[in-house]
């Protein structure tokens, strides 16, 4: 699912239609499939990614989802898209979530005996993290909020009412604060 966010977050991917054609894309595949994706994957598990550039990546790939797929604000997905936007925030807000559910059982190669980890670091090789969006997507919160106010022009009327309806409260006030951010009033 990363994949699908970086996709539609590099501009390779405007150009075949962006997040309309991916969700079209994937419901090809089979109906409602997109949709199951999306409460599965994306929802539940957003606030496990780790690391700044995988969380921008997400961000912007997510962002496009919300905002630039009419899909996501028709009857098959509308219920989806407060929850969407709800684990966005949420992903930028709260630390990573490292647990992992009770039936997934993992041997952590640091706990079996006779193996030891060493290594050292290259103090001069180290990488610089790369940027992928490096001058045109500074802030993810803020270009969320842009993306809001141009989806709310794009489709006056849609987005407010499922923000009020189904976004939670400490979402709310963070979506406020990256608007502000933006230098944006009010969407339409």
């Amino acid at each position: 699912w990363q994949i699908l966010c970086k996709l539609l977050s590099s501009g390779i991917n405007a150009e075949y239609g962006g997040a309309q054609v991916l969700i079209e894309t994937i419901d090809s595949i089979q109906a409602g499939l997109f949709g199951m994706v999306v409460e599965k994957i994306f929802i539940a598990e957003l606030q496990k990614i780790a690391g700044e550039t995988e969380k921008k990546i997400t961000a912007v790939g997510v962002t496009k989802i919300l905002t630039e797929g009419p899909a996501m604000l028709n009857e098959n997905y509308v219920h989806l898209w407060a929850g969407l936007l709800n684990a966005l925030v949420h992903m930028f807000e709260e630390g990573v979530d490292t647990s992992t559910p009770q039936d997934e059982h993992f041997i952590e190669i640091e706990d079996t005996p006779g193996y030891t980890t060493a290594f050292n670091q290259l103090v001069f090789a180290s990488k610089r993290p790369l940027d992928p969006f490096a001058g045109a997507v500074a802030n993810p919160r803020v270009h969320l909020a842009e993306s809001l106010k141009k989806a709310s022009v794009r489709f006056p009327g849609r987005l407010q009412p499922l923000i009020q309806q189904g976004v939670k409260e400490p979402a709310v006030s963070k979506l406020q604060e990256y608007m502000k951010s933006a230098n944006i009033t009010s969407l339409s």
